[in-house]
């Protein structure tokens, strides 16, 4: 550990590090409040707005898919279902509400994740390092936030399931899961994590169980009409955004799929996703199985990698998608600052990236893809340092043993 290293370690964790990181995050998201009241109010709204009148719609007996807001519904109906209690309230309260809800699942998903990977760091402590990833990825929340999006909300119910899942609670934490892919579709990701561990029944659960969220419950509510409003679902997203052409206006933005098809505009948008799948999702697979322990803080590092092959897949690329780099920003940081010279060198390197793309990718998306990439490596690398001095670590033990 280096001087400068030490001495950053050491002001996070004092009391002026956290009195610091609280008041910079509370003044930060008080802007972004402001802002959010702002579009919120405009005259078509925002995300959010679309939210509440698509649940509206949906138990008012009419298609939530086609409510002629300016901001189309996208998500199964189950979404629709659990925002009711909150279209019920006024519209002013309802949205301090969804941002409140929103800032906590994203406190909670730092303090459970970071938990998870090192747990000798306090609760204290996390908060205090909040500040650095939140900073780094500042504009994907405003983006999130300002937007009224869901993806806090899903985030929370990942991690939540991989924090049940690590504690042996494995039904409990596929109820999680199957929450998360019942309001948005991406964390099915987590099932290749599963089946990577040969966890094929809870597979089935879990897929089970987002059957009935995503299907079952809408329909005892609103009957034969689900299947109508599921199948335009289908065809005018689903099926669109997987079967349809299109590209950014400068190429290629920050996922593989485009990219692939920018290289090779002849190839379907299909053939194009299943190639991104596989660059992305199978050096993921490969080292889950170089991996014989059941360590906690290895699944975590697993876990973050899945989430960041998220966006590199997606044929959509949106700056609200960048969320699921937080949880790899979030690990990278106390490795960063808590562990040898060489993970400070890795992780300044990785994180002064990250931001510097991020940047870059609100002019340019295509750029944002370096910044993913950066912390797929960074994580790939921490993985087999912790391998390294496990395996260490063991054949000193046996050596003691046999001398």
């Amino acid at each position: 550990m280096n001087v400068l290293q030490d001495r950053l370690a050491r002001f996070f964790f004092s009391r002026r590090g956290l009195t610091l990181s609280l008041s910079l995050s509370l003044l930060i998201l008080l802007i972004y409040l402001i802002q959010m009241y702002g579009k919120a109010y405009r005259e078509n709204g925002y995300d959010f707005t679309s939210y509440l009148l698509s649940s509206e719609a949906f138990f008012a007996g009419t298609n939530h898919y086609q409510t002629g807001g300016p901001f189309p519904f996208i998500y199964p109906l189950f979404l629709c279902v659990v925002l009711f209690p909150l279209a019920s309230l006024p519209y002013w309260f309802s949205n301090a509400v969804w941002f409140s809800l929103n800032v906590s699942a994203l406190y909670l998903s730092t303090l459970v994740l970071l938990k998870l990977y090192l747990d000798s760091l306090s609760y204290k402590e996390i908060t205090a390092l909040f500040l650095v990833p939140f900073v780094i990825l500042t504009n994907v929340f405003q983006n999130n936030l300002l937007n009224g999006q869901v993806n806090f909300i899903v985030l929370l119910l990942c991690v939540l399931f991989l924090k049940y899942f690590v504690e042996s609670r494995k039904l409990l934490a596929t109820f999680f899961l199957s929450a998360g892919i019942s309001i948005k579709i991406t964390p099915l990701i987590l099932i290749v994590y599963l089946i990577a561990r040969r966890e094929f029944v809870y597979v089935g659960i879990v897929l089970a169980s987002s059957i009935f969220l995503i299907f079952g419950l809408p329909y005892a509510i609103a009957g034969e009409k689900t299947v109508v409003w599921y199948s335009q679902y289908i065809q005018s997203f689903l099926f669109h955004s997987i079967a349809t052409d299109g590209v950014a206006s400068n190429g290629f933005t920050f996922s593989i799929t485009s990219m692939v098809r920018f290289l090779l505009p002849s190839m379907s948008k299909l053939l194009s996703l299943m190639i991104a799948g596989l660059i992305s999702i199978v050096p993921i697979i490969w080292v889950q199985f170089t991996s014989h322990r059941n360590v906690t803080s290895e699944q975590t590092l697993f876990f973050s990698l899945y989430l960041l092959a998220v966006p590199l897949i997606s044929p959509m690329s949106e700056t609200h998608h960048l969320i699921s780099l937080f949880p790899a920003a979030s690990i990278v940081t106390p490795a960063m600052l808590l562990h040898s010279k060489r993970h400070w060198q890795i992780g300044i390197l990785t994180l002064t990236t990250v931001l510097l793309f991020l940047i870059t990718g609100k002019f340019y998306d295509a750029a944002a893809i370096i910044a993913i990439m950066a912390l797929y490596v960074s994580i790939l690398w921490l993985f087999f340092q912790q391998s390294e001095r496990a395996t260490a670590y063991n054949n000193q033990k046996h050596d003691a043993h046999i001398i």
